[in-house]
């Protein structure tokens, strides 16, 4: 009995953008106080934080990263980076690709979530299988492929490289429409997560300034909504305001500090930023329910932080 024939609709599965080519694949540890030369290219170049700070000069604007951000330098974007005073380590991919948009990412700082996070570990894990050593050269013209590589590496690399740019474009996008959304009202409706990237991308704003004070005008420049927006969301994300974070933030850091035995209190009240060291040693008791000092004995006896 012949089979029977049924009519099968082919779903195409469209592209949304292509990496053509991948220029560079570098990971570097900088030196505290290096700063890198001006440079500009017909490609774009990924500058992504895995350990320490940067702050990168993309265009007419100057980028501060930490740990899990990356900028994104456009074709014939001039740029630069420098440290400051402590060591860093990131992570330099430079591609082709037609299909992005250069006004998303003009001076504009991503913050990785853990999906974009992992596929970076994964480009470098293959990236290590498919190119040949050394990584940290300042200036290469071209990378080597090694002699054994194993079947489908390039595929598996262009892959991961399309995935992460989707992922980023994407997530800037929903950003900027979230951000159109609280701007019309509390009657549109927000996903949850987010909700996440507002208080992740606040929480690393407040690690990176634990040196100055900060007003909470300053802290919504950062996400593009407003106070009371911001208030809400960090208070159901985090279970505090955005200010009081901050000081604890500061506290945590000051604690370190009195542990380590090499600074006065003035000393450290002055580095996280505090008008006074009285009202540093009233907001210490706050969160310690102990003053500096009292603190600092107690290191000594236990030893503890």
């Amino acid at each position: 009995m012949p089979a029977k024939h049924f009519k099968y609709i082919f779903t195409e599965l469209q592209r949304a953008l292509l990496i053509d080519s991948i220029i560079s694949f570098h990971y570097y540890d900088f030196r505290p106080g290096y700063t890198g030369e001006n440079e500009s290219h017909n490609f774009w170049e990924m500058v992504y934080v895995d350990a320490g700070k940067i702050v990168c000069h993309a265009g007419k604007g100057f980028v501060p990263l930490s740990p899990g951000e990356a900028v994104f330098h456009p074709p014939y974007e001039v740029h630069n980076l420098h440290t400051d005073d402590s060591s860093c380590s990131i992570c330099i991919l430079s591609f082709t690709c037609r299909q992005l948009d250069p006004a998303l990412f003009h001076a504009r700082a991503v913050r990785f979530g853990k999906d974009e996070t992992a596929i970076v570990g994964m480009i470098y894990k293959e990236g290590n299988v498919l190119f040949k050593p050394p990584y940290n050269l300042l200036r290469q013209a071209q990378l080597y492929k090694r002699e054994d590589v194993p079947f489908g590496a390039e595929q598996i690399l262009r892959n991961l490289l399309e995935n992460l740019m989707v992922l980023v474009v994407r997530g800037i996008k929903t950003y900027a429409r979230e951000a159109r959304g609280a701007e019309a009202g509390p009657g549109v409706r927000r996903q949850r997560y987010s909700e996440d990237l507002i208080a992740e991308s606040i929480v690393a704003f407040l690690k990176s300034n634990l040196h100055r004070k900060l007003t909470m005008r300053e802290i919504c420049q950062v996400t593009a909504f407003s106070p009371s927006h911001i208030e809400g969301v960090f208070r159901r994300q985090v279970g505090e305001s955005a200010m009081r974070h901050f000081n604890r933030l500061k506290i945590d850091k000051a604690k370190r500090m009195i542990g380590e035995g090499k600074y006065t209190v003035t000393q450290i009240s002055a580095a996280l930023g505090f008008s006074s060291i009285h009202y540093f040693s009233r907001v210490f008791h706050n969160f310690v329910n102990m003053y500096p000092m009292e603190y600092a004995k107690s290191v000594k006896k236990t030893g503890l932080l």
